[in-house]
């Protein structure tokens, strides 16, 4: 949590918490918590979110986006009706993931 104040601290407003390993959900869920209590005007969003499972659990917990490496267009959809901001993508080669429609 202090690397998150620290970055607010110097300015930052927008950030991405990354659902990769166990348990990653309820972290995120206690994190967001502190971070609407102390952070005014911080965009504290989820990535990693492969799946509309995923999607509904983050929105659940307040996410205010989603970072996706796959074009999921149910994710996408999902993330529209929520009038929640989706970004598909990937940085390289190996981190592209089949388009998928669950």
């Amino acid at each position: 949590m202090e690397a998150i104040r620290t970055l607010y601290n110097a300015g930052i407003r927008v950030m991405e918490f990354t659902n990769r390993a166990e348990g990653a959900l309820y972290v995120y869920t206690a994190v967001r918590k502190q971070v609407a209590a102390e952070m005014p005007g911080m965009f504290f969003g989820a990535g990693t979110i492969k799946t509309v499972k995923d999607a509904i659990a983050f929105s659940q917990a307040d996410a205010d986006f989603f970072v996706a490496p796959n074009m999921n267009e149910s994710v996408g959809s999902f993330a529209n009706a929520q009038s929640l901001l989706w970004i598909p993508g990937c940085m390289t080669p190996s981190e592209i993931t089949p388009c998928t429609r669950i």
